[in-house]
């Protein structure tokens, strides 16, 4: 056991974060191109391989990979240091450089995500899936979450994604076509201003037992949330009405 443990946390193979994306979308690099745009914690590394056998490590920064071909491509993104003790890896798009080009996160793996990964797929449009192994890739440890997934493709949240240590949810899920937000609980959440402007209608049902469950779980007051689009039923009126006795100011379309 002991030396499976100790290849667990040496081995740069162990479990890693896994991205599927196409060089052939618009983006800055070339058509056989992709630009891997970093946010690191210092003294972060890692190491890369792709689905055409390329493979490059000690990297603490952006890279750029060029494929033999054009087209779809998974990336596996592996911890070479910092694994152990460093919430550490992330990466920032911030709506530029090649966004479009990402497709969808397969696995989180066990790399450590930094808390903050502000900005992480930010615009990345064509980005239509996520991952359900969030607890593996430390995501649901994220306290600031400022546009992080804002204007992706997304119309579901894992229901493994809970993200009860958010405290920014600003802008996390702008402009997405969101309608089914899992098991969402948002237990520390002080800011959720537009969290959700723009998108797509949440179940009632589901918004309603989110309200439900702030309510009881989530001791902050004057939060602002933002629900946009979606109404919620009636068995979140007297959570949603507590919430707001409690200096919280919710936007939603109402009582449906």
């Amino acid at each position: 056991m002991r030396r499976v443990m100790m290849r667990k946390r040496m081995n740069a193979g162990y479990r890693p974060f896994i991205l599927k994306v196409d060089s052939t979308k618009a983006g800055v690099s070339g058509s056989n191109q992709f630009n891997i745009i970093t946010n690191l914690t210092a003294g972060y590394n890692y190491r890369i391989e792709t689905d055409e056998g390329f493979s490059i490590g000690n990297l603490t920064g952006n890279y750029t990979i060029t494929f033999t071909t054009s087209g779809v491509h998974t990336i596996k993104f592996y911890a070479e240091s910092g694994f152990e003790n460093v919430a550490g890896f992330g990466l920032r798009y911030a709506n530029g450089d090649d966004k479009l080009k990402c497709l969808e996160i397969t696995k989180w793996g066990d790399l450590l995500w930094r808390t903050n990964p502000q900005q992480a797929f930010y615009g990345c449009n064509n980005l239509s899936s996520i991952s359900n192994d969030v607890h593996d890739g430390n995501i649901d440890a994220i306290t600031d979450g400022y546009r992080f997934l804002r204007q992706c493709n997304l119309t579901s949240i894992p229901m493994s994604m809970t993200l009860e240590n958010l405290q920014n949810g600003e802008e996390m899920f702008r402009q997405n076509s969101i309608t089914d937000i899992g098991g969402l609980k948002l237990h520390s959440l002080t800011n959720g201003t537009t969290m959700f402007q723009g998108g797509g209608a949440i179940n009632p049902a589901q918004l309603s037992a989110l309200y439900i469950d702030m309510d009881t779980n989530n001791p902050n007051s004057g939060v602002v949330f933002n629900a946009n689009n979606s109404f919620y039923d009636s068995s979140g009126v007297a959570a949603r009405a507590s919430l707001i006795g409690k200096g919280w100011i919710i936007t939603d379309k109402g009582l449906i």
